[in-house]
């Protein structure tokens, strides 16, 4: 399970918490789009955690990255999102 928050440090509206369970027979992808729709090339990806997690077999890691998109169309090359992604991913093993 991956748990994640976020904040603007803009001082903007922030995207609601959110939750994503995978089991076993999930095909998991573990990037996820920027949640401002205005953000341009942005998202996150914590592909390299979960190898982490699940190499060192830990039960549970927390992380942040930072969105290193574009705030919109208008201010590519200009100004980035900065969208901060707080995580915490939890796993079970068999």
């Amino acid at each position: 399970m991956v748990k994640m928050s976020f904040k603007d440090y803009d001082g903007g509206s922030e995207p609601e918490p959110r939750k994503e369970k995978y089991s076993q027979e999930s095909k998991a992808f573990f990037k996820i789009a920027c949640p401002y729709r205005e953000c341009v090339s942005g998202g996150f990806d914590f592909s390299s955690d979960i190898d982490k997690l699940v190499t060192s077999r830990l039960d549970k890691l927390d992380g942040t990255i930072t969105c290193q998109g574009w705030q919109d169309k208008e201010r590519v090359n200009k100004n980035k999102c900065f969208l901060k992604l707080n995580y915490t991913i939890s796993a079970k093993y068999k």
